[in-house]
């Protein structure tokens, strides 16, 4: 996943006019796409807007099996090599910050006998499952566990019937439909009233029926499931989205007049009532229920500030979307000089708006940062963190932009994304994955690689736009904006070396080495004053090595490290934090080279040590055939590559030492305790392993 940082957006007193298109639902085109990947053919959904959120949707339905390709706002989706009928391995959902696709795919792996494991942020796994863990849980045979990094369920469930509470996330009813289409033998879902998000539930029956499932009400509070259905092709319209355009609208609260197409006014979309709940705003402090449309709090909260105020009950829900949405709404709207009461189960808004005297806050939640757009287009002022909009409305600022919102965006990776033409020297699972994730935001990528095979499989899978395999490679040197360095240790030095004349001057220069003290201070000598190397390290990888491997995914909720030197500038260690942002790392942190090695033994080499030796002393051909999680954590990192690895020990080879040297004493003295049946003294070492282990658990 591409993670977008740093932009701030500066809006200017302005007033919106104009004509303007609807979004493509985002709702709908979750649904029609898993519908799709469940059908056994070809399917085309039109008018589709690529959106974080969409993309984990696509990203998913691959998992199962479905082939998708997409032009321009089209996306084709063939679902006849499903794995559903005979899933036979683990299975990963990466669901980046999507609820949605999180808790839909998650009902479907619930009907898989096999391990699923689910990655998405910290704030979408610490999100509520309940129902899903009380339906596996109630079988000893399935599982549901929450790990430090991912979600993992063991499915197979038997049930064709549940009973589960009206009144939470529709996404859990949605998810359970979809288990049941998939399962074939009909069955029922009772909810026990009150049911809030009925128009959810009932845009999943919509789409479920266009694809060919016999799916509705059995009566007020009883939704059915009919036996043998099968998912058919369809070639469908995303119609447009009535959550975003409230956005859109909303401009017509505080003197804009703009005219919003292309929506459906037989929609079921349940968010279809803003355009009534506006009416009430403008003419009253209305009191109003957003039970059934809980995306639209934000709005409806900035548009009562900007009108005569307003109460909103049935708010507890948005303590559980992607930020606590009436806490963080109010600690905002208090900038404006907006006074609020919030309750637990209700929020008061004033009205009589301000201009701010410091920026406002997007908090990481794509409606809190449209909510203040709109209120700063009545009064100017900053929004930080705007850049996350990208997850449900990528285009919004550009939209309003065009209605006659003045807009400055500051945005610390446009020079990424507009100026560099990036070379990648080696082009294995690192260097492919760079390559990846720098292609998708716009960068031109290019390539070198002693191998012809790996250079044109990169360009025909599209990973590189150019790349060379031969010996003048002068004119790629020549034109490249930056350089990565994707070689092993000394393998960077002697390019370097080779090639120092043709890099352009002034340019940045890092890598992706594993080690530092024995390159860093070598290539900085080398390049003199020509051009700066800041070096890096992205603390991620897998198995499996080559081109073929690479995956841009392998650095969501992973750690970069940026190792500068006292000859690197304040800029260049800026540019490099912003390189491990883009890329999408979870935490970027900044080491010297010394304190890198030191802690990079520790970490990473003394762990690949224990993984190989634990493989190495015990020769037993049946070893696979009796191990449990436990063996197959502890080893996965035992599947080396040699070269590589013995590179970086030998290098490294003090500082491992050392580290090697302080576990086997450890490993010793609980041997020691073992031996002489020291319990509680064996606890207590237990007891402080698992307090520090915790620490892992929170990022």
């Amino acid at each position: 996943m591409v993670t977008f940082r740093n932009m701030n957006v500066t809006i200017e007193k302005s007033t919106a006019y104009g004509e303007i298109s609807a979004p493509p639902s985002k709702s709908m085109a979750h649904r029609y796409i898993i519908c799709a990947a469940l059908a056994n053919g070809e399917s085309v959904i039109s008018n589709v807007d690529f959106s974080e959120d969409i993309k984990a949707t696509i990203d998913c339905i691959k998992t199962l099996g479905a082939d998708v390709r997409v032009e321009g706002s089209t996306v084709y989706v063939d679902g006849s090599r499903s794995i559903l009928s005979a899933p036979s391995e683990t299975l990963t959902f990466n669901c980046r910050e999507s609820g949605s696709t999180m808790r839909f795919f998650m009902g479907i792996a619930m009907t898989l006998p096999v391990v699923s494991e689910f990655y998405g942020s910290e704030t979408l796994r610490n999100r509520p499952f309940g129902i899903y863990e009380n339906i596996l849980r109630s079988d000893e045979s399935l599982s549901f566990e929450r790990q430090s990094d991912k979600i993992v369920i063991k499915g197979g469930i038997r049930e064709n019937d549940f009973e589960v509470a009206g009144n939470i996330s529709s996404q859990f009813i949605t998810g359970l439909l979809l288990a049941l289409s998939i399962k074939g033998e009909g069955g029922s879902i009772k909810l026990i009233p009150p049911v809030e998000s009925r128009s959810y539930i009932n845009m999943t029956i919509q789409a479920m029926n266009e694809f060919g499932i016999n799916v509705g009400w059995k009566d007020e509070n009883t939704l059915y499931v009919e036996s043998g259905c099968k998912y058919i092709c369809k070639k469908i319209e995303v119609e447009g989205d009535y959550s975003n355009a409230a956005f859109l609208d909303a401009f017509n609260l505080i003197g804009g007049k703009v005219k919003v197409n292309g929506l459906n006014e037989k929609s079921l979309q349940g968010d279809r009532i803003y355009k009534e709940y506006f009416e009430k705003l403008l003419c009253e402090k209305a009191t109003l229920d957003i039970a059934d449309c809980p995306d639209l709090g934000p709005v409806l909260f900035a548009m009562a500030a900007a009108n005569k105020g307003g109460v909103f009950t049935s708010t507890a829900r948005l303590k559980i979307k992607e930020s606590d949405r009436g806490s963080v709404m109010c600690e905002e709207l208090a900038k404006f000089g907006i006074s609020t009461h919030m309750e637990e189960n209700s929020i008061e808004i004033g009205c009589g708006l301000n201009s701010p005297t410091v920026a406002v806050d997007g908090h990481n939640d794509h409606r809190i940062v449209m909510s203040m757009a709109l209120l700063l287009s009545a009064t100017g002022g900053t929004i930080n963190g705007a850049q996350a909009v990208r997850k449900s409305y990528p285009g919004f600022f550009e939209d309003i932009e065009k209605l006659g919102i003045k807009i400055n965006k500051e945005d610390k990776n446009m020079e990424w994304i507009n100026k560099q033409n990036v070379l990648i020297v080696g082009l294995g699972l690192m260097g492919g994955s760079y390559a990846k994730a720098l292609k998708r935001i716009g960068c031109r990528v290019t390539a070198i690689d002693k191998s012809e095979e790996t250079i044109k499989f990169a360009i025909e899978n599209d990973i590189i736009d150019d790349g060379t395999f031969k010996e003048d490679i002068s004119e790629f040197v020549k034109e490249a904006d930056c350089i990565i360095l994707a070689l092993y240790p000394n393998a960077a030095i002697e390019w370097v070396k080779n090639n120092v004349k043709d890099i352009k001057e002034g340019i940045r220069i890092t890598d992706v080495t594993g080690v530092k003290s024995c390159i860093v201070y070598e290539i900085q000598d080398i390049l003199g004053d020509r051009a700066e190397f800041i070096a890096a390290h992205p603390m991620a990888g897998k198995e499996t090595s080559g081109v073929e491997s690479a995956d841009d995914r392998i650095f969501r909720d992973a750690n970069y490290i940026v190792v500068p030197t006292d000859k690197n500038s304040e800029e260049a260690i800026l540019w490099c934090e912003n390189l491990g942002q883009i890329l999408g790392f979870n935490k970027v942190s900044i080491l010297s080279p010394e304190e890198h090695d030191e802690m990079i033994a520790y970490v990473s080499q003394l762990t690949h040590c224990i993984a190989v030796s634990l493989m190495t002393c015990k020769d037993n051909e049946h070893l696979k055939d009796y191990t449990g999680d436990s063996f197959r954590d502890l080893t996965r990192i035992a599947r080396i590559n040699e070269n590589m690895w013995s590179e970086l020990f030998h290098v490294n080879k003090e500082s491992l030492l050392r580290e090697m040297d302080l576990f086997i004493e450890e490993i010793t003295g609980l041997r020691n305790l073992i031996a002489e049946d020291n319990t509680e003294a064996i606890k207590e070492k237990m007891r402080l392993s698992t307090k520090r282990r915790s620490k892992f658990n929170t990022k």
